[in-house]
């Protein structure tokens, strides 16, 4: 179970992130960012980035980051990680990208403060998660988001 709590951002890891700025970030990276893809703003404008945080003792404790696709959906962690096969293979295996479009569109939303956020339990967060790294999709989550 450490393995899956690993994946969700704690608060001092975000905090951490959002400090970045363009010197720490790949050139590639920093040309997507103005210059997003088409499937990036596309995403923003469909709002298919959501962000699931839980609270414990009226702090935020922990968060997942998913990008909702039409078939599958993805766990990301801002500008370090997505769990799509384009930054699998792209992005680590080939390194011939700096990233994925989810991860840019990540990042827009951030900034835009376009981001879906839902507080839920944080064993919903871990639920999430694991259907997320197993299956591709969390009928859990979709559950939640079209009640």
């Amino acid at each position: 179970m450490e393995k899956f709590r690993a994946m969700v951002v704690g608060v001092a890891d975000r905090e951490q992130i959002e400090r970045l700025d363009k010197r720490s970030v790949d050139k590639s990276v920093v040309t997507s960012l103005e210059k997003p893809p088409e499937k990036a703003l596309e995403a923003l404008k469909e709002n298919r980035l959501l962000r699931l945080y839980c609270r414990s003792s009226g702090r935020i404790v922990s968060e997942l980051y998913v990008f909702l696709g039409k078939s599958r959906c993805y766990i990301m962690l801002p500008r370090t990680f997505c769990s799509c096969k384009d930054f699998e293979i792209g992005v680590v295996m080939r390194r011939s990208k700096g990233t994925c479009y989810h991860l840019v569109a990540l990042d827009l939303a951030i900034s835009q403060g376009k981001l879906r956020s839902e507080e839920v339990d944080c064993e919903l967060i871990e639920a999430v998660a694991l259907e997320l790294l197993l299956q591709d999709d969390s009928p859990t989550l979709r559950k939640l988001l079209y009640k």
